[in-house]
């Protein structure tokens, strides 16, 4: 599990990207980092660590950008290492993604560019194939290079991307795996996220990306989006007030302990009004089931994969 952050507007870039990361560390924290569009070149900084380890190196470099994309990682494919963190760029440095989730096919895809288009990979990481063949598409449209690279897939996966010749755009895709791109109407400021929790306090229409969908954000401008067949899409949007106070790791000196005291009133909260005192059973409308059905039931097996 990793975390994905990205914003495009007119606020500081670097600042909105790092506090994202910060509100997400629980989902990763073995390294981290950040890519942008700066003087017609690529901008890059990638630490391995925790999130403040990141924030130290961007304060040093200072850079003005005006879209960028984030991740905190939690390795999977190639240990935790400064090559191996994401963003993950292209041979020629002209794409960089961010990416959660796993590419299932990313052996043959890599053996495949290797041979046909002699491409010298960096790091161990399957996200690296993503940049590559993007790359390999692209002929000056940025969204139809992402759409021919996604039908090459085979995976669950979350994707956040940028190209050095389109500094105002950013394209997130997400299949079997969540993602949610924001958009504030009063200030057209850009998010991509994902978990809402590290979305800033703001009021916010919120776009939850579900079966390979995509999602073409260009500055000022509201997002669109397009199915996996590549046709536009009239996504439904969730406005949303954000209230209370920002996820963080409180009095806890990381998220997997405050996540073991929190197991209490999380299984308190999971059955608020989902309990029938009367027959002394679970009540889930939205399964419709008769309780004297729930009440025969003898055993619940729960079945899970990676950090569940």
């Amino acid at each position: 599990m990793c975390g994905i952050f990205a914003y495009m507007g007119d606020k500081n870039t670097v600042a909105f990207c790092v506090n994202g990361l910060k509100k997400l560390e629980y989902r990763g924290y073995d390294s981290s980092g950040l890519a942008g569009v700066q003087g017609g070149a690529l901008f890059l900084c990638k630490e391995v660590g925790k999130i403040s380890v990141l924030e130290k190196a961007l304060a040093s470099k200072s850079p003005n950008l005006q879209a960028a994309i984030a991740h905190t990682r939690w390795a999977t494919h190639g240990k935790p290492s400064q090559i191996n963190a994401h963003p993950q760029v292209d041979q020629k440095k002209t794409v960089a993604v961010v990416h959660n989730g796993v590419i299932e096919n990313y052996a043959l895809l890599r053996e495949k560019l290797q041979k046909e288009d002699q491409i010298v990979f960096a790091s161990e990481t399957d996200t690296e194939v993503i940049a590559h063949t993007v790359s390999k598409y692209y002929r000056g449209d940025f969204l139809k290079a992402v759409q021919e690279t996604c039908k090459e897939l085979e995976g669950s996966y979350a994707i956040a991307l940028i190209h050095v010749k389109h500094p105002d755009q950013i394209i997130a895709v997400a299949d079997r795996c969540p993602l949610i791109v924001a958009f504030s109407k009063k200030t057209k400021e850009l998010f991509v996220c994902s978990d809402v929790e590290g979305l800033p306090l703001l009021n916010l229409d919120l776009y939850y990306l579900v079966d390979g969908e995509t999602a073409f954000l260009e500055k000022g401008k509201e997002p669109v989006f397009f199915d996996k067949k590549e046709k536009s899409l009239l996504k439904e949007r969730e406005s949303r007030k954000r209230k209370g106070d920002d996820l963080s790791k409180g009095v806890f000196e990381h998220f997997m302990l405050k996540e073991i005291f929190d197991q209490a009133h999380t299984v308190r909260d999971a059955m608020l009004h989902r309990y029938d005192e009367i027959h002394q059973t679970a009540y889930f409308k939205e399964l419709s089931l008769d309780p004297e059905i729930l009440k025969k039931v003898k055993k619940i097996v729960i079945i899970g994969c990676g950090s569940s």
